[in-house]
């Protein structure tokens, strides 16, 4: 991409950027002690599936080797906020690209950064890292870009944001990063914030959008960008729904009906999310699909299948949420510290096993053995559904 840095600057300034000051989020006294003790711990079970029995997937790749496949949602880009080095980030990259998964959408900010200039930067260096590795790396922002850049067989990148705090409570924010890369977007990260509440809201406080968030739905609309409810409230994800003219998506929500977990989404939530005619995407965190964190082909395919027997097979997807077990281990210093942010009774700082991206393969034949789905279902689950939704509101 030409000129990136000067495009973005000249974007930066041109454009108002009303900042709101946000609270920071509060922390907990905890030791470094008992920090790395329960680190230690959570270590040892990241590990979901043995190295041979990922060596059997090669076998379903052939099988569907012609499908686009898609994982909707893998946390941290190349000198972005997680904190990989780029090395680490495209190591971890590899374990898609390796694997016959055709593209990812990795997520550039979460609602902890607030100032549009700071993700302005993280996107100019993975916008300028892929451009520079193009031989590797294909971003994609139309469906014709996907299906042309899958005939090549290149690795297809684009982005997405967990929470709107990046917008700076400025809706002109969602056309300036609509037009840098940003295909979709959710509300909150778990803590209420100017556009709604957020997922991590108490059982008696379930709130919605606010008028500022029923706007920014309808700006997102009229952009193209995604409206995701993953992370914000049950009743957030209902009014975007009910406000949305167009279909949207839980990138990487599980099936409250399947594991009684208030990070996960309940029936209504996800009929809302389907009536739209969006998708329902799966991740691959064990401590959000069962109380013993197991995230087995067997625990995923559980959840999947839910979705296709309470609203259709044609809703369900797959958004991993994969963060190397290394980054995720180093990430509990601060998701430990700070349970408003990550509420230790959704799952956050949990024991969980971690499944990677490539995993959905091991889904598969769960899925056709022993839930029976055909091929059709197999082909909209692993990237057809999205691509529907993807058609319906990008521009």
């Amino acid at each position: 991409m030409k000129n990136l840095q000067k495009n973005i600057i000249a974007i930066a300034l041109s454009t108002a950027i009303a900042t709101i000051a946000f609270a920071p989020t509060s922390a907990i006294a905890i030791t470094d002690a008992e920090v790395a003790e329960k680190k230690a711990y959570l270590q040892k079970m990241t590990e979901a599936r043995p190295g041979d029995e990922r060596a059997a997937d090669k076998a379903v790749h052939e099988r569907y080797k012609d499908a686009i496949v898609i994982d909707q949602l893998v946390p941290g880009t190349p000198g972005g906020y997680v904190g990989q080095s780029t090395a680490d980030w495209e190591a971890m990259a590899g374990k898609s690209r390796d694997n016959n998964i055709d593209f990812v959408s990795y997520t550039a900010a979460i609602d902890d950064t607030f100032d549009p200039l700071i993700i302005m930067d993280w996107i100019a260096q993975a916008r300028i890292f892929w451009d520079k590795n193009s031989d590797k790396y294909q971003v994609v922002e139309t469906v014709d870009d996907i299906r042309a850049a899958h005939k090549s067989g290149k690795f297809m990148v684009n982005i997405n944001f967990q929470g709107s705090n990046a917008l700076g409570g400025n809706l002109n924010m969602v056309e300036t990063y609509y037009k840098l890369g940003v295909r979709s977007m959710n509300f909150a990260y778990n803590v209420r914030n100017h556009m709604s509440d957020g997922g991590g809201v108490a059982s008696d406080r379930d709130g919605g959008l606010s008028k500022a968030g029923i706007r920014l739905v309808a700006e997102m609309n009229r952009v193209g960008m995604i409206v995701d409810c993953t992370h914000s409230s049950n009743r957030t994800c209902l009014d975007a729904a009910a406000a949305s003219t167009k279909p949207i998506i839980l990138s990487h929500s599980n099936a409250y009906g399947t594991y009684a977990l208030p990070r996960n989404s309940p029936d209504d939530v996800i009929k809302a999310v389907a009536k739209t005619g969006g998708a329902i995407c799966a991740n691959g965190l064990g401590g959000f699909h069962n109380k013993q964190g197991f995230a087995g082909p067997e625990d995923l395919a559980k959840t999947i299948n839910y979705v296709k027997e309470l609203v259709g097979a044609k809703h369900t997807c797959w958004g991993s949420d994969y963060v190397d077990p290394i980054v995720y281990v180093n990430a509990l210093d601060f998701v430990l510290r700070n349970p408003e942010s990550f509420p230790p009774e959704l799952g956050y700082g949990s024991p969980t096993e971690i499944a990677e991206p490539a995993d959905v393969w091991g889904v598969v034949p769960v899925l056709e053995d022993k839930y029976g789905w055909t091929e059709q279902e197999i082909i909209g689950f692993l990237g057809e559904n999205l691509m529907r939704v993807y058609k319906a509101n990008w521009r």
